[in-house]
């Protein structure tokens, strides 16, 4: 955390966010989690939307452009603006900024990188990454082994650098609304979701042949090469959100495949699935053990091991109670620890914060 510097209870912010986009002009994304006090805090948004068609390499060419010039356009509103920090939502949007900060060696105001995560293209230009990290002056991660992983790939003092558990806004409703597993599957299917770091070919040789009904939700990159079996169906990203929420909300229970990775990976996507009210199977990451309970909310099974996620998969198929009880049990869990509410809480008092301790510096 960082040096605690007296905030004042009044004390009003004006600030700068970056993120994905779109965001409209009547909207305050994460002020509207916030308590009305927060209200009387300035907010600009600037915000990008990058092609999302291609991985690895050709995400330099068809994404990672977008926030260069998100970062130019930043610093040309900071030259405008008085602001008292800088919010900068995950790396990729914190990104060109930090690189321009670093370059032109800028320090106030301070600038945050939300829900920062290292990983992807990045990770081949470590010393580079080292360099454009000059340009961030506190980072929050969402996975509690995160800060000392960043700590020794990139260098990131221990005092400037938090674990904050992601939450996400309710889009299911009440516990009483979401959830209703109670029976066996007969028209409903289970689904596998998510686009990074995504294990599909385990997914499908788990699922091959199995009695039951499955989609998979992906990006045309996750399934390049790789031939679904005939009980899989396969439903693009090529619609707003709205999709994919429908997609859990009538699910029997939800699969997140993942590859073993350090680094956060699919926490969306089970969050998502815990708001439903939906029982998951998940590969086992250091991510995946802290937002799921397993035996409780869920199941988690080995990475790369098609016959671990069958067996789990096959389970549940024929567990209609136990489904059900882990259902209730991650709308509960969701409810009690990662409701958006509770998230941006924390979040605004550290951003808080870092905002006083650089006014008090920067007089």
């Amino acid at each position: 955390m960082p040096q605690m510097v007296q905030t004042g209870g009044n004390m009003s912010l004006r600030v700068l966010c970056l993120f994905d986009g779109p965001v409209p002009p009547n909207e305050r994304p994460i002020w509207v989690h916030l308590d009305e006090k927060a209200q009387a805090d300035e907010v600009d948004y600037l915000w990008v939307t990058p092609l999302d068609r291609y991985r690895k390499w050709g995400k330099l060419l068809h994404y990672y452009p977008a926030y260069i010039l998100l970062g130019v356009r930043a610093l040309q509103h900071c030259r405008r603006n008085q602001y008292d920090v800088i919010l900068s939502w995950e790396a990729k949007n914190a990104f060109g900024l930090a690189m321009l900060r670093s370059a032109l060696h800028i320090a106030h105001p301070p600038h945050i990188a939300l829900c920062f995560n290292f990983k992807g293209v990045a990770e081949h230009f470590l010393g580079f990454s080292r360099f454009v990290m000059r340009g961030i002056d506190y980072a929050t991660v969402v996975v509690p082994s995160e800060p000392s992983l960043y700590a020794q790939k990139l260098g990131i003092p221990p005092d400037k650098i938090s674990f904050i558990p992601l939450g996400w806004h309710d889009l299911f409703g009440s516990s009483e609304e979401v959830g209703g597993n109670g029976d066996a599957p007969t028209d409903r299917y289970v689904l596998a979701s998510g686009r990074s770091y995504r294990d599909y070919d385990t997914f499908f040789r788990a699922v091959a042949g199995l009695d039951g009904r499955f989609i998979a939700h992906v990006r045309r990159f996750n399934t390049e090469g790789l031939q679904p079996p005939p009980n899989v169906t396969i439903s693009e990203y090529t619609s707003g959100p709205e999709t994919v929420l429908s997609l859990i909300r009538h699910a029997y229970f939800v699969v997140v495949p993942l590859y073993y990775v350090e680094h956060a990976a699919g926490e969306g996507h089970i969050l998502q699935a815990m708001c439903a009210g939906k029982a998951i199977v998940a590969t086992q990451t250091p991510s995946t053990e802290y937002y799921i309970e397993h035996n409780k909310t869920g199941l988690l099974v080995k990475a790369g091991d098609p016959r671990d996620m069958r067996t789990a998969i096959e389970w549940m198929l024929h567990q209609p109670e136990a489904v059900s009880e882990m259902s209730a049990n991650a709308r509960r869990r969701y409810e009690e620890h990662f409701t958006a509410q509770i998230y941006w809480r924390k979040q605004y008092e550290l951003i808080k914060q870092v905002a006083a301790t650089a006014k008090s510096k920067h007089r």
